[in-house]
C-alpha cells in the first residue's frame, strides 16, 4: 500500500551558521521547537491524507518538549518518529527527512523544514504537484 509522507528532521544543532543574517533566531537552540505542535495541527487539516514523519538523533528524545510528539505519534499512526543513530558532527541531517524517497512504501514524500509551518503557495503548489506526472517538485518560498 502506498502512503503520503511529510517528513522532516529534527536534531541538536552542533553548529550555528552565522550567514543566516536573515534569521533573528539563529542563535537559538530551541528554535526548532517552535512551531512542532502548530505544524503538526496544520499539516492535520491541509494534509489529512498524509503521515508526519520526523527523523531525530537521541538527544532530541531527551528534550522535555518531544514528549508532545511522542504522545501525539502514541494517539494516532499520523505521526512517527524514528531515531536516527549517526555521528553527525561534520554535517548536519537535514537530508534524514529524504529518506522516505527509497521507502517502497512512499507514493509522495514532501521535504519541509521543521521550523516553517506551510503557507498557502506551498500548499497550491503541492496540489498541482499531487496531480502532475511529475517524479520532482521544489519551492523556495522564503524571500
Amino acid at each position: 500500500m502506498s502512503r503520503n509522507f511529510i517528513s522532516y528532521s529534527l536534531f541538536e544543532p552542533k553548529k550555528l551558521y552565522k550567514h543566516r543574517t536573515y534569521d533573528a533566531d539563529k542563535e537559538k537552540l530551541e528554535r526548532y521547537w517552535y512551531n512542532l505542535p502548530a505544524v503538526a495541527l496544520i499539516n492535520s487539516v491541509l494534509y489529512p491524507e498524509y503521515e508526519m514523519r520526523l527523523s531525530v538523533c537521541p538527544e532530541t528524545l531527551k528534550n522535555p518538549l518531544f514528549d508532545f510528539y511522542i504522545k501525539l505519534s502514541n494517539s494516532s499512526d499520523k505521526y512517527s518518529y524514528r531515531v536516527v543513530e549517526e555521528n553527525y558532527t561534520a554535517h548536519e541531517p537535514a537530508l534524514w527527512r529524504m529518506s522516505l524517497l527509497w521507502n517502497q512504501q512512499s507514493h509522495i514524500v514532501l521535504s519541509r523544514d521543521i521550523d516553517s509551518v506551510p503557507n498557502i503557495h506551498e500548499y497550491q503548489s503541492t496540489k498541482v504537484f499531487e496531480q502532475s506526472n511529475y517524479a520532482v517538485h521544489t519551492i523556495r518560498s522564503h524571500p
